[in-house]
């Protein structure tokens, strides 16, 4: 720290150096002591001295005021852990709200509000252990099994007759596990924030999870003889364009009903599937928000596809006129004769109405994606090509669902070991 004269200054100036906080360097600054050069005096230099030490006092205080306000401050935050699981339920909700799509928070939301809280909403956060989750499932599996008798029961009495059974009362062994998963997510939430120290949800005795029956549905893909007779079976009817659709290029149901006219390219023969109908809390949106990145594809248009599109829209072309103003004007591919949206629900119904008009094997809309997934295997031997054509990330993941080793092609696989004809 010194008192300089500055070339062509007509004050003195003092000098000093310091560390920048933000480059972690030594720099030196010179201030102004607004002390005239022209008292060549020692006082005057003392003077501009004191001035000097104020001015880079003033300097430094700033510089660490201006670090500060550019880093987060520590505050003392709520926690949590002396919340009911009720009350962390919301707050959790709330925090990831945004982050993920609509309709899958709904499917958080409905378990939580239907099966977890009522169960174990009212046991502090902190204090959850494993022996309560243990509970909880002993508590859902005597549920599904009472729900299972009464539906004996009404079998039963019925003598015979058709019983319709609500899905209200159908047992739910195959949703205790999606409940578990999400009670883990929420309490890994609570252990990231450091409201608890451990996830009890994974402690739990494997053998109480043993006690949970796993689905026993089992999809069979369709060949190409019964994708034929489906295609015949759906003429006419509301559903016959989305069936059609998903038959030739294996879309997802969401995808295919948010499937748009402009996202199709005559031209090139392509599909962008682009485009979602997703149904949150009860009402369709439509989203350009995908599954996932790799869910953004181009599909490509076979000539059976595109002439029958090519009929769709002229189709639709004449069903505007005969509406009139009664037409619901859209650029939905997928929709009613008058042009309203389908609902997806009405999809998966109808679905399961028309293949069993047509005397086919019970299976769901969703496996005209595994039909595609396995004829395009079967055909090619390309895993990635069956991959990219479905949008998956990862090709494990289309051989693990999606690949169907039926008895004639594991009977293929032991006739490779004859060594008969070797001897």
């Amino acid at each position: 720290m010194m008192v300089r004269e500055k070339d062509g200054a007509k004050n003195y100036y003092f000098t000093f150096g310091y560390v920048d906080p933000y480059t972690k360097k030594s720099k030196t600054k010179w201030v102004n002591t607004k002390i005239p050069v022209t008292r060549k005096t020692q006082r005057a230099k003392d003077e501009a001295f004191a001035v000097g030490l104020e001015l880079r006092k003033q300097f430094l205080d700033d510089l660490k005021r201006g670090v500060e306000g550019k880093t987060v401050q520590h505050r003392n935050r709520k926690s949590h852990a002396g919340d009911t699981v009720a009350e962390y339920a919301e707050y959790w909700i709330s925090e990831i709200r945004g982050s993920v799509q609509d309709n899958t928070l709904d499917s958080y939301e409905i378990p939580l509000r239907k099966h977890i809280i009522p169960r174990i909403g009212d046991i502090i956060l902190g204090e959850l252990d494993q022996y309560d989750l243990k509970e909880f499932i002993n508590l859902e599996l005597a549920d599904c099994e009472e729900r299972k008798k009464r539906i004996e029961k009404m079998i039963e009495d019925a003598d015979g007759k058709e019983v319709k059974i609500s899905s209200n009362i159908k047992p739910y062994y195959a949703s205790i596990r999606k409940h578990l998963k999400i009670i883990h997510m929420m309490l890994n939430y609570a252990v990231s924030e450091g409201d608890i120290e451990v996830n009890v949800a994974e402690h739990i005795n494997p053998q109480v999870l043993k006690k949970i029956p796993q689905s026993d549905f089992e999809s069979h893909p369709y060949s190409k003889e019964e994708l034929a007779v489906l295609r015949n079976a759906v003429r006419g009817d509301h559903l016959e364009s989305a069936i059609m659709i998903a038959s030739y290029i294996g879309v997802r149901r969401e995808e295919v009903l948010g499937l748009r006219w402009r996202d199709i390219d005559f031209d090139n023969r392509c599909i962008r599937i682009c485009h979602v109908c997703r149904l949150v809390k009860s009402k369709v949106e439509y989203s350009e928000r995908m599954k996932s990145k790799s869910s953004k594809r181009v599909a490509v248009m076979i000539d059976p596809l595109r002439d029958y599109l090519l009929e769709l829209k002229k189709q639709q072309e004449e069903d505007k006129k005969l509406f009139g103003s009664g037409y619901y004007d859209t650029d939905l591919v997928c929709r009613w004769n008058d042009g309203r949206p389908i609902n997806p629900n009405n999809l998966t119904v109808g679905f399961s109405r028309l293949i069993k008009k047509a005397g086919l094997r019970h299976t769901r809309f969703h496996d005209l994606r595994h039909s595609v997934a396995t004829i395009i295997i079967e055909e090619t031997g390309d895993l990635t090509l069956a991959s990219a054509a479905l949008g998956h990330s990862d090709t494990k993941i289309t051989a693990d669902v999606y690949i169907n080793h039926d008895e004639k092609a594991i009977a293929k696989g032991f006739e490779a070991l004859d060594t008969s004809d070797m001897e």
